[in-house]
């Protein structure tokens, strides 16, 4: 996974590190459907291998098996509206990550020329245990590195 030989300043944006949001700042559920297109995963049907656990009621975040998973969360990292979400996940304290109970202060910020190329918006999350910064290329970028940086 990418937050193992990346650091979230590095991690570009895209499916992975969506998926760590969903998860880890949104709150939804890894889960793996036992079947696609009503048909059982690879394997299972001939006795080999294991079947997936279903998925819980509340489960949005969906993994197919194979070389390309696909996945139904929304682009968290490169769509202003989907970002937003975080923004207001963040604010309104809905995060279950944040043992204090306090909500997030954001501070979001474009910054223009004034840093290095990629790193021209800047999010800033104020809380419990102090202030969490994202930079990025783009607004949604910063967003996401900024609740990765405050949940994990």
């Amino acid at each position: 996974m990418v937050e193992e030989t990346v650091s979230i300043d590095e991690m570009p944006a895209g499916r992975e590190m969506e998926g760590l949001v969903a998860e880890k700042v949104m709150g939804w559920e890894r889960c793996i459907p036992t079947s696609v297109v009503d048909r059982p995963v690879s394997g299972v049907e001939h006795g080999v291998g294991t079947p997936p656990e279903p998925c819980k009621e509340n489960c949005r975040y969906v993994g197919i098996p194979g070389p390309k998973p696909r996945a139904v969360f929304p682009y968290y990292s490169t769509d202003i509206g989907a970002a937003w979400e975080v923004v207001e996940k963040m604010k309104d304290n809905q995060n279950k990550s944040d043992s204090y109970g306090f909500s997030w202060n954001v501070e979001l910020y474009y910054m223009g020329n004034e840093h290095e190329s990629g790193k021209e918006w800047s999010c800033i999350l104020h809380g419990p245990a102090g202030s969490r910064e994202g930079l990025g290329s783009t607004a949604p970028l910063a967003i996401c590195r900024a609740a990765l940086k405050a949940v994990l």
